[in-house]
């Protein structure tokens, strides 16, 4: 909810009966400002996951979302923008440690990772058709006197869900990882086999890193590590396709571009268009289309449908495969959206006039297949290939640098579409998305891999140039059925030793008492 939570309120700030008004600056900063908190908690959430563990910063996401909702209210209540900024500042804080989580990649099976990892999309944009309705029946700050309930709710269901099993391993605490893994999975799942896997993964990633070297000194000389700087690239390649999308500027923007739409200068069905909620005002100043808020609510159920589809997918069809038709449907429609904003915006000196009704919904059916195509790969797919692609090892702090800079992109961004759009008009805007994303999709397509049905540890082994990473391709077999390489290593025979000796100490003890 949070995440649309601008796209309802900045449109009503520019009404004449709005509780203060704001600038076109101030506007733009209230979209944006939560992204300038999170480059700073992505980095610091990295660090905290190692070692506190991805459930309990999980947990901690809670509270940021929760002091943000009272400032808003506050906001609302004082007639402050400064309080309104604090607000979205608390979001930025929570997206932080919310968008660079590895809990549920490190929780899932190989079969549902990208599926459940995507099902955070379907969450979310559950929330923001909820913000779009509550916005277009109240006020803006009311709508944050309830909205605390949600993170609440997620707190209160954390309390009681597993930590993940490859932090526990990490600390050595393998009694609370088989428990985890007890809860995780059916009752026959092989549990001492899944941490033998995850030690051996673990070890094996610290010897290729020779052991001794710090996260802070693999990250000086990260040109030594192929295995990070590699995802590293990629995933900013895909970051870079994700903000010429669109997708962040009709999120941000979204009843701000509808009413432009809707709301043609000298239509003399103003007032028939219009939301009752705000009919306070005057003829002087546009109000807000009612049509321009159910283009929202639209756009926002078929990003719904998107994210759903796309989980299903991800377990059956390969993730290049995947991203490549979303790319080629958005820069089709991206240009479809563009060309039907162009000729709405000509109707007049093209004697189309009477053609105006359709022209406008074509808009916003162009609009609902764009988001349709963004997120059936453009949009999940740089957060999801951060969580497969970085070693277990460096894996939160590597997702936590990747998704800072995706932030200050998405700053500027959103800072820069304003001006953009003044420059070019809306419709040259998304032409120029349009170009972008299509003279990258080739690049894209080169260098990105395929990791689905891959265990994590060995996706991480096709960018290491280590001998140690490298297997002997006449003894490569099936991941389900023999993880391990045909000769069984030195460490690996010490991990099993060890847990075979814990689980002997641990009877010992049992049949003492």
């Amino acid at each position: 909810m949070s995440s649309g939570y601008p796209a309802i309120t900045t449109p009503q700030l520019t009404l004449r009966c709005a509780a203060f008004h704001i600038s076109s600056d101030q506007e733009s900063w209230i979209v944006s400002l939560d992204n300038l908190a999170t480059p700073f908690v992505c980095i610091l959430s990295g660090f905290l996951q190692q070692r506190f563990g991805p459930k309990l910063i999980l947990m901690l996401a809670c509270f940021p979302y929760m002091c943000g909702w009272g400032a808003a209210a506050g906001a609302g209540h004082l007639q402050s923008v400064e309080l309104l900024y604090a607000s979205r500042l608390f979001v930025g804080v929570g997206h932080g440690f919310l968008v660079t989580t590895i809990y549920t990649v490190e929780v899932s099976s190989k079969e549902f990772r990208g599926s459940f990892s995507i099902f955070e999309g379907v969450l979310r944009s559950i929330g923001l058709i909820l913000v779009f309705c509550f916005g277009a029946l109240i006020p803006w700050y009311q709508i944050a006197y309830f909205a605390p309930v949600f993170p609440l709710m997620a707190f209160l269901l954390l309390l009681n869900s597993p930590e993940s099993p490859v932090f526990l391993v990490s600390r050595g605490k393998i009694e609370e990882a088989e428990a985890s893994i007890g809860k995780l999975k059916h009752k026959d799942y092989a549990i001492e086999r899944e941490i033998e896997n995850i030690s051996f993964g673990l070890e094996e990633q610290k010897q290729s890193h020779n052991g001794e070297a710090s996260k802070l000194d693999i990250l000086r000389n990260i040109g030594k590590y192929p295995e990070i700087y590699k995802p590293f690239l990629i995933v900013m390649i895909l970051s870079i396709v994700q903000q010429f999308s669109g997708a962040t500027v009709i999120r941000g923007f979204v009843v701000k571009i509808f009413g432009k739409v809707f709301l043609k200068p000298g239509d003399n069905t103003l007032h028939t268009h219009t939301n009752g909620t705000y009919d306070c005002d005057t003829e002087e100043v546009p109000m807000i289309s009612r049509l321009a808020n159910l283009s929202a609510i639209l756009i926002a159920v078929v990003r719904l449908f998107a994210s759903l589809i796309l989980a299903k997918l991800l377990v059956k069809i390969p993730r290049r495969s995947l991203y490549a038709a979303s790319a080629v449907g958005t820069v089709l429609s991206l240009a479809f959206f563009a060309t039907t904003l162009l000729i709405s915006d000509h109707a007049v000196p093209w004697q189309l006039e009477n053609s105006e009704d359709l022209l406008n919904w074509s808009s916003v059916m162009s609009a609902c297949l764009l988001v349709f195509s963004v997120n059936m790969g453009v949009q999940p797919m740089p957060l999801l290939m951060s969580s497969e692609l970085f070693p277990a090892e460096v894996r939160a702090l590597c997702k936590g640098i990747s998704r800072s800079i995706t932030c200050m992109l998405i700053i500027l961004s959103l800072k820069i579409y304003p001006v953009i759009e003044q420059s070019i008009q809306l419709y040259g805007t998304f032409y120029l998305y349009s170009g972008t994303v299509l003279l990258l999709l080739p690049v894209i397509y080169l260098v990105l891999p395929e990791t689905r049905n891959q265990p994590l540890a060995s996706i991480n082994k096709q960018f290491s140039d280590n001998q140690l990473d490298q297997m002997d391709k006449k003894g490569k077999m099936d991941m389900n059925e023999n993880p391990f390489p045909p000769v069984v290593s030195k460490s690996r025979r010490d991990i099993t030793f060890r847990k075979r000796s814990l689980t002997t100490n641990t009877e010992n003890e049992k049949s003492r008492i």
